[in-house]
């Protein structure tokens, strides 16, 4: 009796273990992509009427990746990941050339720029870390006239929080997530970063 007592309670724990080896395996990441990024803001964001592979954004490091959406009438949203996000947009211990304000929320820091009357809008910057990486979203086309917690912003800092901590925001994401980003309406464009040779 004992002896099929042992049998059974073996038994058990392989079955427990290859339970737990389905879990891993089901867990497993890829590589992001722009499209990717792309359905992250599409779900979580109304009303996008375009969405493409975000530009300029290889200074972020080799790896980079990013995607912006546009929203009626001139507001665009972006989500970036990288490993090498200029110290301004990470810290607000950091020299602040490309910056009016810096404020630290939690984990995240806060940034932005304010509009130069009849020349640019401003822009509103969120950088949430991720692994050995970064997330930044981006908010430009909308009038930054002061804290832009105090303003009635086309996405909300919340939302733009909310949109940089997503767990499938990062340098890598699931396969859920890839495959839900070859289904993203109105894409334009190819499903890569464009990486401009400064020769």
């Amino acid at each position: 009796m004992r002896t099929v007592l042992m049998s059974c309670a073996v038994a058990l724990l392989i079955s427990v273990a290859a339970c737990g080896s389905d879990e891993t395996a089901g867990s497993t990441t890829e590589k992001s992509t722009p499209r990717a990024l792309a359905a992250v803001l599409v779900e979580k964001l109304d009303k996008t009427t375009k969405a493409e592979a975000s530009e300029g954004i290889d200074y972020y490091g080799d790896g980079a990746v990013g995607a912006t959406v546009h929203l009626a009438p001139e507001t665009q949203v972006s989500l970036v990941v990288g490993d090498d996000l200029p110290h301004e947009l990470t810290s607000c211990k950091a020299k602040a050339d490309l910056r009016d304000a810096c404020v630290e929320i939690g984990d995240a820091v806060l940034t932005w720029t304010k509009e130069e009357p009849e020349e640019d809008f401003g822009e509103i910057n969120v950088a949430v870390p991720k692994g050995k990486g970064w997330a930044l979203a981006t908010q430009t086309g909308t009038f930054v006239t002061a804290d832009p917690r105090t303003l009635d912003l086309d996405v909300s800092v919340d939302d733009m929080l909310a949109l940089a901590r997503d767990k499938r925001v990062g340098l890598t994401t699931t396969p859920a997530t890839i495959a839900a980003g070859d289904k993203v309406p109105n894409w334009h464009g190819p499903n890569k970063n464009p990486v401009y040779d400064d020769a």
